[in-house]
């Protein structure tokens, strides 16, 4: 009968410390707002990609101007 009890004390502490319904529901805001900036950065981060190998072929242009002068 004392392991029963035990097992009972055992599994209403877990109760109480499982979250609850509205902070589960704040984590997942939270996750899903976090994914929306991590979309953008990487968006950013492909722009400026484009744009520093845009400018890499503008270098290579004006270098090989500067060898046919």
């Amino acid at each position: 009968m004392e392991a029963s009890n035990d097992y009972a004390a055992l599994m209403e502490g877990r109760l109480e410390n499982f979250p609850s319904k509205e902070e589960i529901a704040g984590h997942l805001l939270t996750i899903q707002q976090l994914r929306g900036e991590l979309g953008a950065a990487r968006e950013a981060e492909r722009q400026r990609e484009v744009e520093i190998e845009q400018l890499k072929k503008k270098l290579v242009a004006a270098e090989a101007e500067k060898v046919i002068v």
